[in-house]
């Protein structure tokens, strides 16, 4: 289990730079709404990895090491050369993943555990919603 907690706490934070990073490239007509969108997720996502953190500590008397996985992802996405429907796709593909790793995780959870990974887990199914919704809309603008 404690392996399955800290790849989530990995994604948790590369998820959060990602979208910290989303928020600084977010341009044209869709700047305000994508700004906010992205300023939101990394915000919320700075809770959820703080708190199975908390718990990771509290099992394990330990940081976990996160600093590798996260560099690793980060380096796996191209910023400055992807186009930016390209990265709202990969926005959507990640945060898959994410869930992925949050249904296994509770899978193996506890009681509390369960508790915090079902919080992020909601939260990450209406980041994906949103992501779909934006996703989808850009598609059908230039199909107009």
């Amino acid at each position: 289990m404690i392996e399955s907690l800290e790849q989530c706490i990995i994604m948790a934070r590369s998820l959060q730079q990602h979208y910290h990073n989303m928020h600084h490239l977010a341009k044209g007509v869709s700047f305000s709404g994508d700004h906010k969108m992205f300023g939101k997720f990394y915000e919320q996502l700075d809770g959820h990895y703080d708190r199975l953190s908390e718990y990771y500590v509290s099992e394990t008397d330990s940081i976990p090491n996160v600093a590798k996985g996260v560099a690793e992802y980060l380096d796996s996405v191209d910023y400055s050369s992807v186009g930016y429907s390209k990265l709202l796709e990969v926005s959507k593909r990640v945060e898959e993943e994410f869930m992925a790793v949050l249904v296994s995780l509770d899978e193996e959870a506890g009681i509390g555990l369960k508790n915090l990974v079902g919080e992020a887990a909601e939260a990450s199914d209406v980041r994906s919603y949103k992501l779909k919704r934006r996703t989808t809309y850009k598609t059908k603008k230039k199909d107009e």
